[in-house]
Formats: C-alpha cells, structure tokens, sequence
C-alpha cells in the first residue's frame, strides 16, 4: 500500500517524526518490441509522410484552408484539405490549387475508404 517514509530531523533538542504514506506504485506497462515510438513515428507513416511535413504543403494548406472553409460533400465547417487526384497517382498535381477541396473528417474518411476499396478492387 505505497511507501511510509519515516524522517528524523535533528532541530538541537527537538525530533520530529514524520510519515508520508505516498501512492501505491502503478504496474509498469507491458513491453511491446515491435511498437517503437508514439503515434505517427510508429509505424503509421505513409510513403508521403515527407510532402505532407513540408513547409510548402503546409503553407497551401493554410491558404486554402482559409480561403475554403466549408466541406464540399457536406457544407459543414472543414478540417482536412484533401487531393482530388492522389499524390501516389500523380505527384506533379501534388501543389496544384485546383487539385485540392475541402473536406470534414467524416467526409474525408469516407472517401479514403472508398479509394482504398477501390484501389484493392483493381
């Protein structure tokens, strides 16, 4: 049940005793080898993990962001600037204005769900 520490402190005549009762130690967390890191450093990084941390995409982003702040499937407030055309399909449109639209979380989700199927379908 935790730790009592007991301390004895010497003031010229005076000694106080003093306990601490501390919180019990938790279990250490089990040791996974084969997870390295945390979140996107473990494992999660895609091929283009490179383009989407530069300051230009970031910059685009940014931009567009701001300049279309609605999702286009939906018409609620966006969060994701979304390729229309694929980066893996085509990197030269990777930075093309109009290759981009904004796009919910949800919306998002769904329609990288439905390239993935897509993709697996060819």
């Amino acid at each position: 049940m935790g730790k009592e520490i007991k301390l004895n402190i010497d003031n010229r005549r005076t000694f106080v005793n003093l306990t601490i009762h501390t919180m019990p130690d938790s279990p250490s967390p089990k040791k996974r080898p084969w997870l390295t890191g945390s979140g996107f450093a473990r494992g999660r990084k895609s091929q283009n993990s490179k383009f989407y941390e530069s300051t230009a995409w970031r910059k685009l982003r940014g931009m567009f962001i701001r300049a279309n702040p609605v999702c286009v499937e939906c018409g609620r407030v966006g969060a994701v600037v979304d390729h229309i055309v694929r980066v893996n399909d085509d990197s030269s449109r990777a930075l093309d204005w109009s290759n981009l639209q904004t796009m919910c979380h949800p919306c998002h989700n769904a329609k990288s769900g439905r390239e993935a199927h897509n993709k697996d379908a060819k």
